[in-house]
């Protein structure tokens, strides 16, 4: 905690110091202005570069998922495949049969 204080109290020292030796600067500045100006950086930078990006990682992620699930499935399937061999192996396999002559 003792940590996290006193990084907070240098980052907040540090903003005062910078506001305080570009005073013209910190009072001219408009913060209306400063956000439109990132909010049009950051779509130019979306649609340029990381839209395109997240597009091949997330069809990257769910073709590996797809890989995933096709596996699981296919273990399932070799243990019915053994479940039932031995079933049949053991002499179980006409299991209803004997339930109707009771």
């Amino acid at each position: 905690m003792f940590f996290y204080f006193t990084l907070f109290l240098f980052s907040a020292v540090g903003m005062l110091v910078i506001a305080r030796r570009n005073r013209e600067l910190f009072y001219t500045s408009n913060f209306a202005q400063f956000m439109a100006v990132l909010q049009k950086e950051t779509s130019n930078l979306w649609h340029a570069h990381l839209r395109e990006r997240s597009f091949v990682f997330i069809e990257k992620s769910l073709q590996n998922l797809r890989i995933w699930f096709m596996r699981i499935e296919n273990r399932l399937l070799k243990t019915t495949h053994l479940i039932r061999g031995i079933k049949e192996k053991n002499g179980n396999s006409d299991v209803s049969s004997k339930t109707d002559i009771m």
